[in-house]
């Protein structure tokens, strides 16, 4: 078997490694708490197939921009709304909308992209090609997190 850490062929132990459970080697378990896993048989039932596992790994990021809020608030301000009225519109309170527009927090994607929707203004933005994906199997056997990590510094 491989290690999911170095990618040693080797004999691997179950290892929780920052609250993920991971299959190492005995070199790399000492990066996280061995565990056993006691196991019991329940006879010769029917073996279920596992489905393969894929995964999406998309080629665009999508971000907030700097000064959201200045935008926010005089958009907010030209439409002739206060902090209340905008916040029921949005669907936060209203002491959120304060912080969003004087800066001391930005809006996860989703709520950005209902703020643009609601003010008719551009805060969000990204780079990459949204419409192009590649696909991870995650059931291959050889596939280590440095093979994911160099995948995604290729992209």
């Amino acid at each position: 078997m491989t290690c999911e850490l170095c990618g040693l062929d080797s004999k691997l132990s179950d290892v929780v490694i920052e609250g993920t459970l991971m299959k190492v080697c005995k070199k790399c378990g000492g990066y996280g708490d061995v565990i056993s896993i006691e196991t019991k048989n329940y006879g010769s039932g029917k073996s279920i197939q596992k489905v393969p596992r894929k995964i999406f790994v998309e080629d665009s990021v999508n971000f907030v921009i700097e000064g959201a809020g200045k935008l926010v608030k005089d958009a907010r301000e030209n439409k002739g709304l206060k902090q209340a009225q905008f916040a029921s519109m949005v669907g936060l309170k209203e002491s959120l909308i304060h912080k969003l527009e004087t800066s001391l927090m930005k809006p996860d994607l989703a709520t950005a992209k209902k703020i643009e929707r609601i003010l008719d203004i551009k805060i969000v933005e990204g780079y990459g090609d949204p419409d192009s994906a590649t696909q991870l199997n995650l059931n291959d056997e050889d596939l280590t997190v440095g093979d994911l990590i160099k995948f995604k510094k290729e992209k």
